[in-house]
């Protein structure tokens, strides 16, 4: 049959049916193909925390990821790489969702648990990143400036493949847009949202996350309020979104403002066991850390035994472990060559540290905050010559801490800090003109214990005196105050004039005991009295109480046991100490 007979002989039915089966097929595929893009993906399994977990968590911020190593930019395997050796290790992926519910205390992290951050929506971050956390089935937060999505950068992802990657249940998606135009800081509110959410809502049709990192800035500063998180909270309600900021470090834990989650920028240049080392030392206490375990900052290096530093405008190194204990002692050797030198402690508030250090020939206690002048707690003459190394040790107890130099008190009493201060430790050097140079040799950091000394109601002259002679060790003072046994309470007089000039002049703490005695637990009027206690602290501006349960009997052991367990968990929100005495 010739080639136009062929074609003569094929009729519109078997015409029709081709196209038919086409249009059929190729719908299938084009559904398959959706649906495998578009298909939710599990979370991997976690290990639930123990009891002897507290909610640390680390956050990593990752900027772009590339397929292809670039000398730049972390790639595709290196990634793949550094989350296999964190899993390996233990660290489990959680999402904002839980971390939202942990700190409202609706919820439990999980053992060892880690959030992934990835900043600026880079399209190739994308296609770099999302195959190996579908691999490893490790959820992500993907921060947007949405002014890219808006004018369609096409470095950057458009909204179809935002949505998508919504779907897969891996990616949250939030936003880093700068903050919105609002009132004066003496009017501001938290906004319900945080800015760009709304319309990452409304493009996305579907919630945004609620959470917000404003590149480069605090969220409170970004929104002009460099005021405490407290003051835009209301006590006792949660923060409506989670706000993020760069960190040397990255530790957070629960008790920290929801509005300052500390994140880890992951510096491309690093190896996975540096990754590892700095992670692991993020959460580890004191003890478990060793002696003086620090990551650098910038302008650090180590030398043997010696920690140099040395860079312009300023070089630094941080001790993590500072995070997770109220009481410390760092012991260091210390050479200037050039430049200031501090010992720094940041805040729970924005731009805000207590600091020790030596500058113009002096040395200083101080009070700093961003944009305006250093309060000068204390200051001495005895810094010596420049060039010179020198011994340091520092106490800090309680709300006070007690510095010497050369082996001299650089204070006659220790120096009260303005509240109480609770975060990583630094060791900053600043230069002028010339580099910064500062050599610490010999360092060391440990817990330092929490003394609590017992006293009378009213202490006369001689047992004031034996009480100043152990002023840099003692911590706290503890008058008898108040008597529980069943349901009656009796307080007691002390002399709360006398003690608040002592905690002025020396530093220390005031504890008030409550004695507990009888054979039952609280009840009544007593039961009422001690869910008060957490209150009548604050409102007496006493730094915590302390429990004597020595003379309750066994079998109500376990029963006060409990209560002042519920006690120290409510003392601590209110950023109180409770010390017990077992029975």
């Amino acid at each position: 049959m010739s080639a136009s007979e062929h074609l003569k002989s094929r009729t519109f039915a078997r015409d029709r049916r081709m196209w038919i089966a086409t249009f059929a097929f190729g719908a299938i595929v084009w559904a398959g193909t959706s649906a495998w893009l578009n298909r939710h993906v599990g979370l991997v399994a976690r290990d639930p925390a123990g009891p002897g977990d507290d909610g640390r968590f680390v956050t990593l911020a990752y900027d772009r990821i590339v397929a292809m190593p670039d000398g730049r930019n972390l790639d595709r395997l290196k990634l793949r790489d550094q989350l296999r050796a964190l899993s390996a290790a233990g660290w489990q992926p959680v999402t904002l969702d839980e971390l939202r519910r942990a700190y409202a205390g609706t919820g439990r992290l999980p053992r060892k648990p880690l959030l992934l951050t990835f900043d600026e929506g880079y399209l190739s971050t994308y296609e770099a990143a999302d195959p190996v956390l579908r691999e490893l089935r490790w959820a992500a937060v993907m921060f947007l400036r949405t002014d890219r999505q808006e004018d369609r950068d096409v470095s950057f992802l458009f909204w179809d493949r935002l949505r998508r990657m919504a779907l897969s249940g891996l990616w949250e998606i939030a936003s880093s847009d700068p903050a919105e135009a609002r009132g004066t800081p003496s009017s501001m509110v938290l906004p319900p949202v945080p800015p760009g959410a709304a319309l990452i809502a409304r493009r996305l049709d579907r919630p945004a996350a609620l959470a917000w990192a404003p590149r480069g800035i605090e969220p409170l500063l970004a929104l002009g309020a460099a005021a405490d998180a407290g003051s835009l909270v209301r006590k006792g309600d949660p923060a409506p979104w989670l706000g993020f900021l760069d960190d040397p470090v990255g530790a957070n834990d629960l008790s920290s403002s929801p509005l300052r989650v500390a994140r880890l920028r992951v510096d491309p240049r690093w190896s996975t066991k540096e990754l590892l080392h700095r992670v692991d030392v993020a959460v580890a206490d004191p003890a478990a850390a060793g002696d003086g375990t620090w990551v650098p900052g910038q302008g650090a290096d180590l030398d043997g035994s010696a920690i140099r530093l040395s860079g312009r405008p300023r070089a630094d190194i941080w001790i993590p472990s500072a995070r997770w204990v109220d009481d410390w002692r760092l012991d260091a050797t210390v050479h200037v060559s050039n430049g200031e030198f501090w010992i720094v402690q940041p805040a729970g508030l924005p731009g805000r540290e207590w600091r020790f250090g030596g500058a113009s020939g002096f040395l200083y206690v101080q009070d700093r905050s961003d944009g305006r002048p250093p309060d000068v707690l204390a200051k001495s003459e005895a810094r010596g010559a420049p060039g010179s190394t020198h011994a340091l040790s520092i106490i800090k107890r309680g709300e006070g801490v007690a510095v010497r130099w050369d082996d001299r008190p650089v204070a006659a009493a220790p120096v009260m800090l303005p509240g109480r201060w609770r975060g990583r430790v630094g060791l900053v050097a600043y230069g002028g003109r010339e580099p910064a140079s500062l050599t610490v040799e010999h360092l060391r950091f440990v817990p330092y214990p929490y003394r609590v000394q017992v006293v009378s109601a009213s202490p006369d002259t001689a047992e004031v005196a034996s009480l100043t002679a152990s002023a840099d060790d003692i911590a706290a003072l503890s008058p008898p105050w108040a008597r529980v046994e069943g349901s009656a309470v009796r307080e007691a007089r002390f002399d709360r004039d006398l003690f608040r000039m002592l905690s002025r002049r020396y530093a220390w703490d005031i504890l008030p005991t409550v004695a507990v005695s009888g054979s039952s637990e609280a009840s009544g009027p007593s039961a009422a009295w001690i869910r008060d206690l957490p209150a009548r602290v604050e409102r007496e501006r006493w730094a915590g109480v302390r429990i004597d349960l020595r003379s309750v009997p066994g079998g109500a052991a376990a029963a006060w046991n409990a209560a002042a367990r519920q006690l120290g968990d409510a003392l601590r929100r209110a950023h109180r100490r409770l010390v017990v005495v077992p029975s």
